[in-house]
């Protein structure tokens, strides 16, 4: 007597199907440069690690490389890496000091490519 109720695997299947459906909808929201992790995990009702593991996820279902994303950050921040000091980056973008150090070499080589 068989009931025809989904296996483990097919379970699993649908949440991973519904998980990238997710992520695929959100995607804005998720790599938004405008909002800190902690205002898109509130806005999502998730916790900041939930969100990082969001953003890990959609940068690997979308193929976006490490690198394009720091090029795209930096151009977007570019005024106010050029005027800010390293502790008011640091409280602005809730950065560490070695993330803000790394965005000032990436503005650095992007300028030197542009001359």
């Amino acid at each position: 007597m068989e009931q025809n109720l989904p296996t483990t695997a097919e379970k699993l299947k649908q949440k991973s199907a519904e998980r990238k459906q997710w992520l695929l909808d959100n995607q804005h929201a998720l790599l938004s440069h405008d909002l800190t992790i902690k205002e898109i995990a509130q806005n999502f009702n998730l916790t900041q690690s939930q969100i990082k593991w969001a953003r890990i996820d959609l940068k690997k279902l979308l193929n976006i490389p490490k690198k394009h994303l720091a090029i795209v950050w930096v151009r977007a921040h570019q005024a106010d890496l050029e005027q800010l000091s390293y502790v008011e980056l640091q409280n602005k973008y809730q950065m560490t000091q070695g993330q803000v150090r790394h965005a000032l070499r990436v503005l650095k080589k992007l300028k030197q490519n542009e001359t």
